[in-house]
């Protein structure tokens, strides 16, 4: 855990909820996803009590999660040290699944001082204000008299509103009392108006509670659906789509955009045992909201146990079995569908037994569930299923079970369906699986348990029969599934398409396990010993072909049979490599006389006669590659993508030509090399970047992936336009409002417009007539443009109505009125120039003196990800990615002050610049230079401090030693120099460096370059400063 300079102080003695602690933390460690762990703020106060606070206004985002930790008064009770340390934890019920934890951390609690009484001194002045005072009181009286008249009348509205009122909402100056999302009391007012949002409006926002109650108790093992309705409308027509909320406590659970109609959520993954008070909140395109609120206790009620029925039983079963919760419950037991008995355990956590009768000979099916009281609400606990394998003596007839028991699932799900197979005569029995008739799966199976993989793709009811044994003597399992239409719209392109294998479904039982084919193409599967490789799973649970050891594919099928100039190509492969002896191996080839398909276990490449592209990846990673190759008619350009995303492009010549003299087959294989293959698909076209994406989000194994990536890259409209309406939910966005944007420096603008952050809707503003300028050098060329916007008229912040004059990036920024929007065109992962730069303030050990004084000052920008958009009047359109950052010339972001200097470089490639020359004479060095601060019209060019520092490092140039005698010999570190070595220059600099400049900062700052941002921040991005007026 790091925790910044100044941001150790908790409060003061004594202090009341007055401080907030921010905190973020990655989302994804070791793997796991910390979405769903509880995250607690352990500590221990400074009288040495510990206590435990639970994380508040928790925040999911991409990469990383953010949380606040509400300082209370118990933690400021005492002065001093107070450790604390975070801990997440992953619960089923109360058991304790995962848990993560950070070192502690001090924090501190200052002094403080509260007095035990007050003496007051003898002055007439005093005692006339006291005397002034007592009779103020005693006119008081009265009021307070008719106040406790009217306190009955008040404790018994209130009581009359707390049945009733379950949220409230102020709309045109006016307060409406609601019940259940109805208005059941209001207009009430007028009161002043709150201002922010989108200004007036005449939209009628409705949300009524489809749900069927307020108040329900549950079980830690149930789900919680709760449903709405809701509808905005204006003039007659809907608004469009809105924004849910799902808030538990104060805690922001849920945001997600939502079509009006009826939303249906499940709340049970975001509640914790005990009361939790659920709300919905609904608000419309023009910041209308409304609240439907519900109260959900969650009990700890289950039943467990290690029943195995895997296992064939003959006769009587014994069956064992552990009910959780502190009160009395009624235990039922059924076989096949009835009830065989029934009884009271008042235990908690005790193992109870239960006989089963004995059966007839097959499968039954026996569950086991408990009944309880709670707060006179029936509860009812999560439910023991089973198939039983039930033998008779002399009966050999086969018996099928399974651990699947799903009747509904959305299309695109990956159904893992476990089953059994007894046979009581023989160890192996022949299988055969059909789905609505069509026989999918031919294969041997043990008494072992197996799986059958098979993602349902199409919509309606599906029949899946898994028939084993042979001749007459078989035995049908019968699955009947009725699969739901998925709001996914995206399909996998088939037009073109000439070779499509994937792992999707196979397993290593299937008679015809060594068979992979696509239409008249069958790959050759040599050397595999189907144990442990073949059709493998992967970590994630998704099935690939594993290609290790002395195991090789070869498909003949030749992608460079021809020259495809005219007619475009698109491979793709889906691979992942790991247990890597030699990262120069080859895993894949299509490769002939240098010119082809070649990859390794960490670099894709594909070559012409004259052209080459490569990409690299990482091992341990699944990941998606492909390369594109546009007609001879089109742009000549060479694509590489990288799991959908375009990563790097190259255009080749007009005469290249892409195809082998001997055309090469596939092969795949390596014994350096553990190979994963889930995909390969090659077409005899060049696929559009839309087309590829849904390639990688169609051939999904995982249902929850294919929804994650479909939702992601669900951004364009039916014209392909990226819109505010379909942005991620958690994504910030500015809209500029101006007939024209600036196209070059100097190209100054009026722009109006409006800034919205969805998850923190307090840090929205709008702005009028900010000017806005191109920023950067070589970057105002690119043909997205950097802006440096001057907020003159200040932030109308979300819910004001006057302008503030500067605004915060984050809660502890200092606020300014100037900032820089950055597209970060030539480092468009943008990480370079925001992630790296925060990771360089945080973790520099040296502080300016600026800093000492104020933990906010800065050494560099700081900033985060959003996009624009532009409004010319007429239509609005995508501007792009940008990084709402820190401005360089906002001086007190940094700490200038009077006497302090910073100079940026112009030109990385100036004698002076390198340090080469201390020639300061004349004018040529402000092309080389300009001042950042002190920021003047005219600007400022007062050289003197730049001048000397340049002289001192020049004479320390061992490059340009002169060998001449020095006017007066020195001594270094115990050595007399009498003339100008290299040694000398040398010992100089070692010797003088700390007279120059802050070595523990200048250390630093190289360190870090050697593995960041080397560069850009060794030539344009370092700002030579001089703080205080002498060097």
């Amino acid at each position: 855990m790091t925790v910044p300079s100044g941001e150790n102080v908790l409060g003061v003695y004594n202090d009341r909820d007055v401080e907030t602690k921010h905190f973020r933390m990655p989302r994804y460690v070791d793997g796991n996803d910390l979405t769903d762990f509880l995250i607690r703020i352990n500590y221990r106060t400074a009288a040495g009590e510990t206590d435990s606070a639970l994380a508040d206004n928790v925040v999911t985002k991409e990469d990383e999660i953010t949380f606040d930790w509400p300082i209370s008064h118990k933690v400021c009770a005492s002065a001093g040290t107070v450790p604390f340390s975070i801990c997440a934890r992953l619960l089923d019920g109360n058991e304790v699944i995962k848990e993560y934890n950070t070192t502690y951390y001090c924090g501190t609690v200052l002094p403080g001082i509260e007095p035990n009484g007050s003496n007051i001194p003898d002055d007439p002045e005093i005692i006339a204000q006291i005397e002034q005072y007592l009779a103020e009181i005693a006119e008081l009286r009265e009021d307070i008299q008719s106040y406790h008249e009217i306190q009955d009348d008040v404790a018994q509205m209130k009581a009359t509103i707390l049945e009733k009122i379950d949220d409230a909402y102020e709309e045109d100056g006016y307060l409406y009392l609601t019940s259940d999302g109805e208005i059941v009391a209001g207009p009430i007012g007028p009161f002043a108006s709150s201002g922010g949002g989108s200004g007036g409006n005449n939209a009628i926002l409705t949300v009524t509670n489809n749900t069927g109650w307020n108040s329900s108790t549950i079980t830690a093992s149930d789900d919680c659906y709760l449903s709405i309705n809701w509808s905005s409308v204006e003039t007659g027509s809907s608004t469009g789509p809105g924004t849910l909320k799902v808030l538990v406590g104060s805690s922001t659970k849920v945001t997600q955009d939502i079509a009006q109609g009826t939303i249906t959520i499940n709340v049970a993954p975001y509640l914790g045992a005990g009361t939790n008070i659920v709300k919905l909140r609904v608000t419309d395109v023009y910041g209308n909201t409304r609240t439907v609120s519900f109260t959900v206790i969650v009990v700890n009620l289950y039943v467990t146990s290690s029943f195995d029925a895997s296992v064939p039983y003959t006769g009587a079963v014994q069956f064992a079995y552990t009910p959780v919760g502190n009160l009395t419950k009624t235990v039922y037991f059924k076989i096949d569908g009835s009830q065989i008995g029934v009884t009271e355990v008042t235990t908690s956590g005790r193992q109870q037994t239960f006989t089963i009768p004995a059966q007839t000979h097959g499968m039954h099916t026996f569950e086991c569930y408990f009944t309880a009281s709670v707060n006179g609400s029936t509860v009812t606990s999560n439910t023991l299923y089973y198939e039983l394998i039930c033998l008779e003596e002399g009966n050999s007839s086969v018996i099928i079970t399974t651990d699947f028991h799903d009747s509904t699932v959305p299309q695109y799900t990956s159904l893992k369906i476990g089953y059994f197979v007894y046979n009581p005569s023989a160890l192996t029995t022949p299988v055969k699986i059909y789905v609505t008739g069509d026989e999918v799966a031919d294969l041997t199976a043990d008494r072992t348990k197996q799986t059958f993989n098979y993602r349902v793709d199409t919509i309606g009811g599906q029949v899946i029969r898994i028939v084993a044994g042979s001749g007459s003597s078989t035995t049908t399992l019968t699955i009947n599934l009725t699969v739901t239409e998925s709001d996914i719209d995206v399909e996998a392109e088939t037009q073109n398409l000439a070779l499509y294998l994937t792992s999707k479904g196979r397993s290593n039982s299937e008679t015809n396990r060594s068979i992979w084919r696509y239409e008249n193409i069958q790959a050759q599967l040599d050397s595999f010993n189907w144990t442990s490789d073949g059709w493998q799973m992967d970590a994630e649970g998704e099935t690939v072909l594993r290609v290790a050891g002395d195991a090789r594919v070869t498909i003949p099928y030749r992608i460079f049979a021809t020259d495809f100039r005219t007619t475009g190509k698109t491979i793709e492969v889906e691979l992942a490599t790991k247990n890597v002896m030699n990262y120069d191996a080859t895993i894949m080839s299509c490769l002939s006389d240098d010119r082809g398909l070649k990859i390794t276990p960490q670099l894709a490449r594909l070559t012409s006669e004259q052209s080459e592209i490569s990409t690299q990846f990482k091992d341990d990673e699944h990941v998606r590659i492909a390369f594109v190759v546009e007609k001879r008619t089109e742009q000549r350009l060479i694509y590489c993508y990288i799991n959908g995303i375009m990563s790097g492009v190259i255009r080749y010549p007009d005469d290249d030509d892409f195809s082998q003299a001997t055309p090469a087959y596939i092969s795949i294989g390596s014994n350096s090399c553990t190979t994963d293959i889930y995909n390969i698909r090659v077409y005899d076209n060049d696929l559009t970047r839309y087309q590829l994406l849904d390639n990688w989000i169609a051939d999904s194994q995982s249902i929850d992936d294919m929804l994650d990536r479909y939702n992601r890259n669900n951004v364009y409209d039916a014209y392909g336009q990226i819109v505010i309406e379909k942005l991620p939910h958690d994504l910030p966005y500015m809209v500029l409002q101006a007939p024209e944007l600036p196209q070059y420096k100097g190209d100054k603008k009026t722009v109006s417009g409006y800034y919205v952050d969805p998850v923190n809707e307090a840090n929205s503003f709008t702005f009028t007539d900010a000017q806005f300028d191109v920023q950067g050098t070589s970057s105002q060329y690119y043909a997205r443009k950097n802006y440096k916007a001057k907020f003159k008229n200040g932030f109308v912040m979300n819910g004001d109505s006057t302008a503030t004059a500067k605004y915060k990036l984050r809660s502890d920024s200092i606020p300014v009125n100037t900032f820089c929007f950055k597209a970060d065109v030539a480092s468009s992962e943008g990480a370079n120039n925001v992630e790296l730069v925060r990771l360089y303030n945080d973790a520099c050990p040296y502080e300016t003196p600026a800093q000492q004084e104020d933990a906010r000052i800065r050494q560099g920008i700081d900033g985060f990800p959003i996009v624009i958009f532009w409004d010319d009047g007429t239509t609005v359109s995508f501007v792009g990615k940008y990084n709402f950052n820190n401005d360089k010339s906002t001086e007190d972001v940094f700490g200038f002050q009077e006497g302090d200097e910073s100079w940026e470089i112009l030109n990385n490639t100036s004698s002076r610049v390198v340090w080469k020359s201390d020639d300061y004479t004349g004018t040529a060095w402000l092309s080389d230079f300009e001042a950042r601060y002190p920021d003047t019209d005219p600007a400022y060019t007062n050289n003197a401090q730049l001048k000397a520092f340049a002289k001192w490092i020049v004479s320390t140039d061992t490059t340009a030693a002169t060998g001449n005698a020095l006017s007066n010999s020195v001594v270094y570190d115990g050595v007399t120099y009498s003339n100008d070595t290299s040694e000398y220059r040398l010992a100089k600099f070692k010797a003088e460096l700390g007279d120059w400049v802050e070595l523990e900062s200048a250390e630093f700052y190289y360190l870090f370059t050697e593995l960041f941002l080397m560069v850009d921040s060794r030539a344009k991005n370092m700002f030579p400063s001089f703080m205080g007026s002498e060097v």
